[in-house]
């Protein structure tokens, strides 16, 4: 099935997986040998799980696609999928003796519908193991919304639900944590062994003697004694964290940034040196056109000079001219007046 952020599917790594495949962890603790209803069962991957040490197991899912999907992916004698809702369970009544319901009750309103189902379809001493997320620490405190969550509960609200129903409940705490673990060799051994809990904040280190500041809440409740179940850690090796993961991509992510950006550099520096170049012959041509204005300068001002000279001497010459021009017809008069004279 593909991931939409609805239901989980076992493809996809991180946080989610573990927090998920932990809480089925703990249900396959008590659920050897017993007739299992896995309600709201998704994908069927914790249905499986389930199966492997139950009697028989009944996966519900409202989605007929999920239904179908696990039905083909996963196929077992003790095994069986059903279409169904929280309100409307279809199994007998008193015949399961053990209901897993984890991220189920936060996808709808019918919490009251959902219990009175839960109650009907359960043996007298038969067992719920339910979780639900924390609205405060899930979404008040990270100003967060989860789309395909209808109702989400705070931890009163989660409790004061099931201790309406059910006469014997129990509560765990669940949160991916980061940190050292201090454990007994033999937990069994250790008769007077304690949970304490530290969290580093801002206001120095605080103890519980719980989960602190828990995003799930998971709740084992019974009209009768409860059944005898641990808390535990699900390890997963640091190189494989989400956090590491995504310090790791976002390194990855870097290391191509700065190598695009080192290409990019590449690339400006052999522009600058192709303009470098450019300028440089531009330079050059410069020069020479300098050079050239330079010699076609001289070359105007010589020819400037020259037609100076020219114009000097045609003034001379005609200067000269109007002179002769003018000896000339005081000649040819005074010749005129001689010959009028001697004509007399």
């Amino acid at each position: 099935m593909k991931f939409t952020g609805e239901r989980f599917v076992p493809e996809v790594q991180g946080n989610i997986q573990l927090e998920h495949v932990h809480r089925y962890l703990q249900a396959c603790s008590l659920a050897a040998n017993k007739v299992v209803l896995d309600i709201a069962s998704g994908e069927g991957y914790g249905s499986s799980m389930l199966a492997e040490v139950a009697l028989q197991v009944y996966g519900v899912d409202i989605s007929e696609e999920a239904v179908k999907h696990a039905s083909a992916r996963y196929q077992s004698s003790n095994l069986e999928f059903r279409v169904g809702n929280c309100a409307s369970i279809p199994l007998p009544d008193s015949s399961v003796d053990f209901v897993v319901s984890f991220e189920t009750i936060e996808h709808h309103e019918q919490h009251e519908e959902m219990m009175l189902e839960l109650r009907r379809v359960l043996k007298e001493d038969g067992v719920l193991l339910i979780s639900s997320p924390d609205k405060l620490y899930y979404s008040d405190v990270p100003a967060s919304h989860n789309e395909y969550h209808v109702k989400e509960l705070y931890e009163s609200e989660f409790k004061l639900l099931l201790e309406s129903h059910f006469s014997s409940c129990a509560y765990f705490g669940q949160r991916i944590v980061y940190g050292s673990g201090i454990f007994p060799e033999n937990v069994e051994a250790n008769i007077g062994f304690q949970f304490q809990t530290y969290q580093q904040t801002d206001h120095g280190i605080q103890a519980s003697n719980g989960m602190a500041q828990p995003l799930y809440w998971i709740a084992l409740a019974s009209m009768q004694a409860l059944p005898s179940i641990s808390a535990g850690l699900f390890e997963q090796p640091q190189k494989s964290s989400e956090m590491v993961v995504s310090l790791q991509t976002t390194l990855s992510h870097r290391e191509q940034d700065n190598s695009l950006q080192k290409n990019w550099i590449q690339h400006l520096e052999a522009d600058i040196l192709v303009l470098k170049e450019a300028l440089v012959d531009a330079e050059v041509k410069q020069e020479q056109w300098k050079k050239q204005v330079d010699s076609l300068t001289q070359h105007l001002e010589q020819s400037e000079s020259q037609l100076a000279d020219v114009k000097q001497d045609i003034v001379k010459q005609e200067r000269y001219m109007q002179q002769e021009f003018s000896r000339l017809n005081d000649a040819r008069e005074n010749t005129l007046a001689k010959w009028h004279q001697t004509l007399q």
